[in-house]
Formats: C-alpha cells, structure tokens, sequence
C-alpha cells in the first residue's frame, strides 16, 4: 500500500487496487486488507468503486473459469 501511495498516481493506484483483487479473488486469498488500505489511501468513495469494480471482475473471472 506504501507503494501505491508514493510512486504511482491515484488513478493507476485504483486500477492496480482493482487488479490485485480481481485476481486475489479466484485464487481464493483473502482482499479484505487491500479494501481497507484502498478506503485509506483513496477515501471512501474511490476506494469502495475501486474494491467493488475488482470484486465484480474477481466474480466474473470464477464464472468464466467454473464454465
């Protein structure tokens, strides 16, 4: 989280933030540590948007690899 926080802009910041969910969720590890540093980093809003498109990819990629 440091790193998104110094090194790279908030926009990419929230696209890696919804990347890394995406692909923690059907490799079954735990996100919730990267939602909250998201709602930290980027506030509320960004952070709930960036966690919750990740999430929705996340789900689609465990359908699309369940099918």
């Amino acid at each position: 989280m440091h790193w998104l926080d110094t090194a790279v802009p908030s926009g990419l910041g929230c696209v890696c933030v919804a990347g890394f969910t995406a692909l923690g969720t059907p490799l079954m590890l735990t996100t919730t540590p990267l939602n909250v540093g998201a709602g930290a980093l980027y506030g509320v809003w960004l952070g709930t948007a960036a966690t919750l498109v990740g999430a929705v990819a996340g789900a689609w990629l465990c359908f699309v690899i369940a099918r």
